[in-house]
């Protein structure tokens, strides 16, 4: 397959996405790619490595920031030899790719995409991703124990502990599911063999190459589903990391900022303190509701309109929870939520806007999902 896409285009921010598979994660994200490219005129994704079937002439001029140097898409290319020798055990090389596309602001945003697979570096890949670049962090889109996870959370609900991704002799696969061979599992310790047994994913097709066309009218059912699969995972195992829990996706984030654009949420960490707008910014939980802690630090008055703060559902719907007010320099405004007002509107998120169409993000704490859904 070759596309060409749309010449001189002046980018503002583009996003960097590394795959840890050569065919499943790229073919998956690629569709995905494709619909931001062609319908987001000022933002670019870069998939890597890059789908087997996709040969694209890229002609678009790209522009990070205003007055910033115009660079071709081609010449910031991030290949996976740059890689240092310290960091070629996977999954840390695809955590070091992401950050050497944040290098010199070449990418506004970086995601790596890896699951469990067996690797034993998942210690250090979590470590290295906690170092910023360019005063940033880039993303982990993290399965366990495979990327199928993440596919069968579109069908069902699963707390299902699978021992691998499929079942093998070798390189050889079992096919588990297709009932040919004597060591067929029938889905009882791959989520592959699952998938077919479950009728999920057609008998003789290939359960690791499920295109996202085919899932796209199950995506919000199945991002509900990796919410719920993560609040649970997280209370029965507090304080642990991503990679300890088995079953676990974290895919769901990443697709969700993809389907939500041109709204452009960025992910961060719930209670953590952010700078937006010339005020700083603190959610936490007072008695299971959300307050709300806002400084003016700037130099002059600001004004919190009502949409700078939302909840978000899974289907990327809005619900404003602030009222106007307008602190002077200097002012702390602390707001405490009334989740009466929400009535039957499912959120899910928090975000705060950071700019015009860009918001920070973050999923709400399991005390106030328990509590009010």
């Amino acid at each position: 397959m070759s596309r060409i896409v749309k010449a001189n285009r002046q980018i503002n921010k583009n996003l960097l996405i590394i795959c840890e598979g050569e065919d499943t994660e790229p073919s998956y994200f690629e569709q995905l790619r494709f619909r931001v490219n062609q319908t987001i005129d000022d933002y670019y994704v870069e998939i890597r490595p890059k789908p087997k079937d996709i040969e694209e002439q890229e002609l678009i001029v790209v522009k990070i920031r205003p007055g910033g140097k115009s660079r071709k898409v081609k010449e910031i290319a991030v290949e996976p030899d740059m890689v240092e020798e310290q960091y070629v055990a996977q999954p840390t090389r695809y955590v070091r790719e992401a950050q050497l596309g944040l290098l010199d602001n070449l990418y506004t945003e970086a995601w790596a995409v890896f699951d469990q697979d067996g690797h034993a570096a998942h210690p250090s890949a979590y470590e290295l991703a906690q170092v910023p670049i360019e005063g940033k962090l880039i993303n982990v889109a993290y399965s366990g124990i495979s990327f199928e996870i993440w596919v069968l959370l579109h069908f069902e609900f699963s707390q299902k502990i699978f021992l691998r991704s499929q079942c093998r002799t070798g390189k050889r696969s079992h096919h588990c599911g297709d009932h040919v061979h004597s060591q067929d599992c029938k889905g009882e310790q791959c989520v592959a063999g699952y998938l077919k047994s479950k009728g999920y994913v057609a008998a003789g097709s290939n359960a690791k190459h499920v295109e996202y066309a085919i899932l796209e009218e199950k995506v919000d059912t199945a991002i509900e589903n990796a919410i719920q699969l993560r609040l649970i995972s997280e209370q029965a195992k507090p304080g642990a990391r991503y990679y300890e829990y088995n079953p676990y996706t974290s895919i769901d984030k990443l697709v969700f900022k993809l389907l939500a654009l041109p709204t452009d949420y960025n992910w961060y960490k719930f209670e953590e303190e952010f700078q937006a707008q010339e005020m700083t910014w603190q959610l936490n939980i007072k008695q299971k509701d959300i307050a709300i802690i806002v400084t003016n630090i700037s130099q002059t008055k600001k004004i919190i309109h009502p949409e700078d703060v939302v909840l978000v559902d899974v289907e990327r719907n809005t619900l404003q929870i602030m009222e106007k007010s307008i602190p002077e320099v200097g002012d702390v405004v602390s707001v405490t939520f009334d989740w009466s007002k929400v009535g039957n509107f499912k959120a899910r998120f928090v975000a705060v806007r950071i700019k015009n169409n860009a918001f920070y993000i973050a999923e709400l704490p399991p005390e106030v999902i328990l509590t009010y859904y």
